[in-house]
């Protein structure tokens, strides 16, 4: 597929459990969104269609600060099943296992910080460039490998603003 660069937009209202992303890399453009447990995508690609749960479920996860903000949402306390000590990317980590999911996340000892999140043989994504915004620590750099499609994404937030009004149609399914 090559290298491509484009423009991303995300918008995220954790509280109402809404977002919205667009991403257009002239060759490639998309719209996904959420309400609750209602997503959809509109590609180049595909056209229309709704999100199934799981898709839903990662791209709930991908587009938090932390990931662990929606796996607790989901699981509650029961989220995560074990920690143990790991290496990724050739640094120690802790390795938490999530429940029901073969996905591991890699947590820095000293920071504390998810510095990766790992489905194995399907997919990493790196969380990198950490920056404070509105008293939240978020990484600025998101490299997200897709290991059966040969893939990777970078994504490199220029700005990251809180608190943002938006209209709330944005997040709704298009008709059509």
């Amino acid at each position: 597929m090559g290298s491509y660069e484009g423009v991303a937009e995300e918008i995220y209202d954790y509280a109402g459990d809404r977002g919205f992303a667009t991403f257009d890399l002239e060759v490639f453009v998309q719209d996904s969104g959420w309400v609750g447990e209602r997503g959809w995508k509109n590609s180049s690609m595909e056209g229309l269609v709704d999100i199934q749960s799981d898709e839903l479920t990662l791209l709930k996860m991908s587009s938090a600060a932390s990931p662990l903000y929606y796996l607790w949402k989901l699981y509650g306390e029961a989220a995560f099943t074990g920690v143990a000590p790991s290496e990724f990317d050739g640094a120690p980590t802790f390795a938490v296992s999530v429940t029901n999911s073969a996905l591991v996340l890699h947590v820095d000892p000293e920071s504390l910080r998810v510095v990766a999140l790992v489905i194995p043989q399907f997919l990493e994504t790196r969380y990198d460039d950490f920056r404070e915004v509105a008293g939240v620590t978020v990484p600025a750099t998101v490299d997200t490998e897709i290991i059966p499609a040969s893939m990777s994404i970078t994504h490199r937030f220029a700005e990251l603003l809180p608190n943002v009004e938006t209209d709330p149609g944005r997040f709704e399914k298009p008709s059509g």
